[in-house]
């Protein structure tokens, strides 16, 4: 009772996160007020009356007629090769005469893989189809002398118009509009417009070999569209028209320079008059006329006739994030007797961007960028009307600006272009993006042909837009021993750089700073831009300033930079993650093990972390959780590593990939003037004593071109019960631009009511009002957890290992908490003792040297051990449970309602107050198993699971192994140390076991043999694709060079008590391996499928291994007679390996094992063993398979191994 009496008074007194305890709510700031729903007047609204009292009405000169809402569309086709020339029934469907009521009819805009979503096939990627619809037009249409011009926005891709059975023209891009003269193919009355259009998937998403042109985002089939996907509108417009004008604003003397094509379709010379006047185009004061220039004569041929023109501004009103103020230019035609015969508007903002001494600048002055991302496949021809998909633009973009954000990248496709009309008025910067996304298998010279073109007509399509004030010419493009590709990466740069008359800064592709992924050779570009998901994926969030020191010093050594300077900007465009692969389960909860299991033993990937993947950072339950879920993190980590970019001062600025417009939380991070406290480690506070004086450094980071003065940071406690305790105010003096101010203080920690309380801290001015925030969830007890006497009920015995550290620092603990005991080595361990401790060993490699057979001979007999935090070994402490190496800041609890968590919970195991970047767990025991009551989860694209903190019976008696790094903060985190109390007490206090607890597995499947007669060997002949050795030119084997496995034994080989059958180079034409890509080896095929099979196996033995590091190396694929399939996933470290480092392993044991050519060091394969889930069932096939084995973008660079298949072995049911 006394024990049980001890637990209730300790949960009582240091419970933390639970209902009783209350939760204090986050201190963000307040959204900014959402801007108006529309500022500007449209071009029709304008009138602009001149000085000499000629009125300029450009929306009298262009009528516009929707072609919007239901055409005719034939039956799609679909090939696996490319269409060649139209057939006759493609001519006959020019016609004007054909009859087409038999066809569907489609809405336009519309993806019409939207109405026909069969078509999207990776075997057929070629889809054709033809569109038709009539129009109408009247006599006086045509006897007024205007041109007929048709529209389209965007037609995807290659498309051939016919007006009234005669081809008018042609035009290939998936995001650029094009345009049809087509005044001479039309008549009064009814028209037939007929559209023959092809399109493809391209080599990611379809079987095409080489791609030609740009794809766009390509993240699933329903990101490339088809057909008329955004708006067709018909136009009349005069005989002489402006074809194109380009603004450009120029600061440094308040004018604007004015380029201009002039379309004469007159067919004779023109002398006329041009003029240009600017006006205003806000909605609050609209048409006021601010400049004039002109009329001046001008002399027009036929034809494109091109021209500049340059006009001074009265005192313009710069646009900014901040004042979004527009004009329109209009420019005008006028004939002799002073007629105005053409007109036309173009809206623009005055101001400039531009990079200057390395940093961004915006009308001149230094600019933070604070970025979001949004996807620009998610609007245009998906089943809303333009006009619903305005409205929702207009929504998201005025949520985004009221987070703070000040600049958006429209990923990884241009945007409709309502969406930057949009941010135009609202006041968002758009970093604009091309749609050269991924694809790096290109037919050079089709591809630079199309993609020149392209690429021209986007930047016509945007260049006005004052929100457009940086450019990127794609999206994660691998260049890495390609120079075809930097070729053609660096000559986008050059051509947008030629057309871009406003000179904005160019970056080559987004994620261009990401060298370890897509190469390190250098590319021409304005700035660098890194995609890295540090915390989300691996390493831990902890070290994230190490990340990004490594980041930066690759770039600057690929660059040539001397010094600690890139000499251009750097921001990470993609970061912290939570915004793919959410997976909700509301019926599953914590404190059961095997609902667990069923997560931590499925497949999880970059693109698929099944809840399971995201474990190690939010936790199983947080993933799973349909309240938590995907924006928990999001808000979680994007507090945690935002604020490390943030200290950074080389970062110039940011973007996570949250998409997210909704996220409160988005306003912390946002703060123009970013305060905080951060500990010895850098990171930020967590687990106190009270009564404690704590060494911490407040910091604020000013990202504004204005200095600080008169401030100070005010610190307090706030209490779940709203009490505010105050922990101080202090001064940092002035905090120049650009800087951050670190002030090193001492806070008295004092008792509290509630042992979590939330620390706060904001910066004030001198009147005390507040000019950034911040905030963090510590807990905080109180030190008599170190001393109370511990009750104990149990013969107590510390064993000696002969690692007098360990020991000592244990057995200070113990009697730290007056619990007696002997320090007896392993041999002295006798029945009079009734519990046992395995001190926390030294960190460093090699464990403890201690008779394990012995230590579970005498738990069997009903002994209580309790292992304390062990190092990595090769050795087993218990049967198949090795100890590997794990660092972690996170330990999910997946049995929280153990007694050793009383009075925790899972904050408490979410970094610990280490100075070795705040890990909670340095090494886990492998494999996982159900006898865990903590895991160290994996982070995202990592199957690496581990049991943290175990406990299972072993005959009467019973083991407790814990590996958090608890003994070694005793005294220093506060969780830490009633955890590590709770242990001491559970262990040694006489209460009752767990109810829970199950006994220790055996081991040794790997060890398995298949009795003989009963073995088949898979026939993979056919599909070898690699030979056993290198042939001098990085041919062979993983392409590695001399370094190869020449010395693998062919023929029928008995491994272990498994034959397998290896092929014979010699007699299989070279070939006698299957070896899939990575990501140091993309040319490899992603999978190689149908390995025969065609038998019911209880068992399948792999002869395989991996090549370079990562966790996710593939999978093999069971396609089972009733169409069904099971996956085995490939683990890096549990049942696969390197074979240049052959090594004892969970699930798998090196077989074969020889010298490498060197005579260096040795090389081998690894065999494994599946347990068939389903014996029953007749197994057709197997697919050998990468970790990028479907083709798509779910597969990040410079994670994935290279996985090697030697041989498989079925056992046949008895």
């Amino acid at each position: 009772m006394k024990s049980l009496s001890l637990y209730i008074v300790l949960w009582l007194t240091f419970a933390c996160g639970g209902a009783a305890s209350g939760v204090v709510p986050p201190f963000y700031p307040e959204p900014t007020p959402l801007p108006p729903a529309s500022t500007a007047i449209t071009p029709r609204e304008i009138k602009v009356a001149l000085p000499d009292g000629t009125r300029i009405v450009p929306g009298d000169f262009n009528e516009t007629r929707s072609l919007n809402g239901n055409w005719k569309l034939s039956r799609l086709e679909q090939s696996a090769a490319p269409f060649g020339e139209p057939t006759a029934r493609d001519r006959e469907y020019e016609k004007t005469d054909f009859d087409d009521s038999a066809w569907d009819e489609i809405p336009v805009p519309l993806d019409w893989y939207r109405q026909y979503p069969r078509f999207r096939s990776r075997s057929q990627p070629y889809v054709k189809g033809t569109y038709r619809r009539a129009f109408d037009l009247s006599g006086d249409d045509l006897a007024r002398g205007k041109r007929v011009l048709l529209h389209f926005g965007v037609i995807g891709y290659d498309a051939t118009v016919f007006v009234n059975g005669r081809e008018v023209g042609r035009h290939k891009g998936d995001f650029t509009p094009c345009e049809f003269d087509v005044t001479d193919a039309v008549r009064a009355g009814e028209n037939r417009i007929a559209l023959r259009v092809l399109t493809d998937f391209g080599p990611n998403r379809g079987d095409v070999p080489l791609a030609t042109h740009v794809y766009g985002s390509q993240w699933g089939f329903d990101d490339i569209k088809g057909g008329l996907w955004q708006s067709v509108s018909l136009r009349l417009e005069p005989a002489i028209r402006f074809r194109q004008i380009f603004v450009t604003p120029v600061l440094a003397d308040d004018s604007l320079r004015i380029d201009y094509v002039i379309d004469n379709r007159t067919g004779r010379d023109a002398m006329l008059g041009l003029g240009f006047a600017v006006s205003t185009a806000l909605k609050a004061d609209p048409n006021r006329l601010n400049a004039a220039v002109g009329p001046g004569a001008v002399s027009l041929k036929p034809g494109d006739n091109t021209g500049s023109a340059t006009i001074r501004l009265d005192r313009p009103v710069r646009w900014s994030p901040d004042e979004p103020f527009m004009y329109y230019l209009n420019g005008y035609i006028r004939a002799r007797d002073g007629q105005v015969v053409s007109a036309r508007a173009e809206r623009f903002g005055f101001r400039d961007f531009r990079i200057i001494d390395g940093k961004f600048h915006l009308n001149g002055t230094r600019i933070y960028l604070f970025g979001e991302n949004f996807s620009s496949a998610t609007y245009g021809g998906r089943g809303r009307t333009p006009e619903e998909d305005r409205e929702q633009l207009r929504g998201r973009l005025a949520r985004f600006r009221s987070l703070g954000v000040n600049i958006l990248r429209p990923a990884h496709m241009p945007p409709v272009p309502d969406a930057l009309e949009l941010a135009d008025e609202i006041g968002i910067m758009i970093y604009n993006e091309w749609g050269w996304s991924f694809t790096n298998r290109i037919d050079v010279p089709a591809f630079q042909e199309n993609n020149d073109r392209e690429l021209a007509e986007w930047l016509a399509r945007d260049h006005n837009h004052p929100s457009v004030v940086m450019w990127s010419t794609g999206n994660e493009v691998i260049h890495k021993d390609r120079p075809e590709i930097r070729w053609l990466l660096d000559r986008q740069v050059d051509l947008v750089r030629r057309l871009d008359r406003q000179g904005r800064p160019v970056g080559s592709f987004s994620g261009s700073a990401s060298w370890f992924s897509y190469g390190t050779e250098p590319l021409n570009t304005d700035f660098l831009d890194l995609h890295d998901y540090a915390g989300f994926f691996r390493p831990s969030w902890t070290v994230f300033r190490s990340v990004m020191d490594k980041n930066y010093a690759g770039s600057l050594e690929h660059y040539g930079r001397e010094g600690r300077d890139l000499g251009m900007p750097y921001v990470i465009w993609e970061c912290v993650g939570f915004s793919w692969g959410g997976l909700s389960d509301p019926e599953f909860r914590l404190n059961d093990i095997e609902a667990y299991a069923r997560y931590a033993r499925a497949p999880a990937s970059w693109g698929k972390p099944n809840g399971i993947g995201l474990a190690g950072t939010i936790g199983l339950a947080a993933a799973l959780d349909p309240e938590r879920g995907l924006p928990y993190g999001r808000a979680k980590f994007g507090h945690r590593l935002l604020e490390q970019v943030r200290q950074d001062l080389r970062v110039d600025g940011f973007a996570p990939w949250f998409l997210s417009d909704t996220l409160e939380a988005a306003t912390l991070w946002n703060q123009p003037v970013l305060p905080g406290i951060r500990n010895a480690a850098g990171l930020p506070p967590v687990n106190f004593f009270s009564g404690d004086t704590d060494e911490a450094e407040l910091f604020a980071v000013n990202s504004t071109p204005e200095p600080l003065r008169d401030v100070h940071f005010r610190v307090w406690l706030r209490t779940p019960a709203g009490e505010d305790v105050e922990l101080g105010r202090f001064s940092p003096g002035e905090i120049a631009p650009w800087h951050k101010a670190v002030l090193p203080v001492k806070l008295s920690i004092p008792p509290v009511s509630s042992p979590c309380p939330q620390i706060r801290i904001t910066l004030n001015n001198s009147a005390g009002g507040v000019i950034g925030r911040n905030f963090y969830n510590v807990g905080i007890r109180d030190r008599t957890l170190l001393a109370e006497p511990l009750a104990v009920a149990e013969t107590v015995a510390l064993l000696d290992t002969g690692d007098a550290g360990s020991v000592d620092r244990t057995a200070g603990i113990l009697t730290a908490l007056s619990v007696p005991f002997d320090t007896v080595p392993v041999a002295r361990l006798s029945s009079q003792h009734t519990a046992a401790i395995l001190p926390a060993a030294s960190p460093g490699p090699g464990g403890v040297a201690v008779d394990h057979r012995a230590l579970r001979a005498w738990a069997r007999e009903g002994g209580k051990l309790l292992i304390l935090e062990q190092a990595p070994s090769d050795r087993s402490l218990l049967p198949g449970l090795k100890v590997v190496p794990s660092h972690l800041a996170y330990v999910d609890l997946a049995i929280p309602e153990h007694p050793v968590f009383a009075g925790l919970s899972q904050r408490d195991f979410d970094q610990w107050n280490s100075p070795d970047a705040g890990y909670v767990i340095d090494a886990g025991i492998e494999p996982f198993t159900t006898n865990a009551i903590a895991v160290r989860a994996p982070q995202l694209s990592s199957n690496k699971i581990e049991n943290a903190v175990m406990e299972a019976t072993v005959g009467r008696g019973r083991i407790f192994w814990t590996q958090l790094n608890a003994t070694r903060l005793w005294g220093v985190d506060s969780s830490a140390s009633l955890y590590l109390r709770n242990v001491l007490g559970y262990m040694l206090g006489g209460a009752p076991a767990y109810a829970k607890v199950k006994p220790l597995p055996e081991s040794g499947g790997q060890l398995a043999v298949i009795p003989a007669g009963r073995e088949i060997f898979i026939d993979l002949s056919a599909h070898a694709n690699q030979g056993f050795a290198d042939d001098g030119k990085r041919g062979g084997w993983t392409a590695q060079g001399p370094d190869d496995f020449a010395g693998m034994p062919t023929g029928l080989q008995e491994l272990r008590g498994v034959p397998f059958r290896i092929i014979d180079p010699a007699a299989n034409g070279g070939k006698s391996c299957l070896v899939l890509r990575g990501s140091e080896r993309p040319g490899f095929p992603a999978r190689i499928d149908g390995l025969p099979v065609n038998r019911k196996l209880t068992r399948l033995f792999f002869l395989h291994a991996s090549a370079w590091p990562g966790d996710d190396v593939g999978r093999y694929r069971l396609h089972y007679e009733d169409g069904t399939h099971h996956d085995y996933l490939l683990v890096n470290g549990r049942n696969i390996g390197d074979w240049r480092a052959p090594r004892e392993l969970p699930e798998a044991t090196p077989v074969i094992v020889r010298g490498n050519r060197q005579g260096t060091g040795l090389v081998g394969v690894y065999r494994a063993v599946l347990e068939n889930p389903h014996p029953q069932k007749k197994i057709l096939t197997i697919d050998f398979l990468s970790s990028g084995f479907d083709n798509t973008i779910e597969w990040l660079p410079g994670i994935a191994p290279v996985p090697i298949l030697v041989g498989i072995t079925g056992e046949l049911a008895p």
